[in-house]
């Protein structure tokens, strides 16, 4: 689901000033996609999370009720799309 939309995020010009595209995936919405209560969302968000989890996303807040910017990372180049 997040490939599919860093696809989109590139073709709409959703880039930030280094170059790389960005998405939004709020926690409503993997409570939505994957109909769980929001303790599990949060979960299943930070074992992705290059911070505290297996790295396949890098998570930015935002702050101010705003969403994270969520950056998918490119496996196959080995770097960030």
């Amino acid at each position: 689901m997040m490939i599919d939309r860093m696809e989109l995020s590139q073709k709409n010009g959703w880039i930030d000033k280094h170059g790389r595209a960005y998405i939004y995936f709020t926690v409503d919405e993997v409570k939505d996609r994957f109909h769980c209560a929001n303790d599990k969302a949060v979960k299943l968000m930070k074992e992705l999370d290059s911070d505290k989890g297996i790295g396949l996303i890098e998570s930015v807040r935002q702050g101010l009720g705003k969403p994270n910017i969520i950056y998918v990372k490119n496996f196959v180049g080995g770097s960030q799309v």
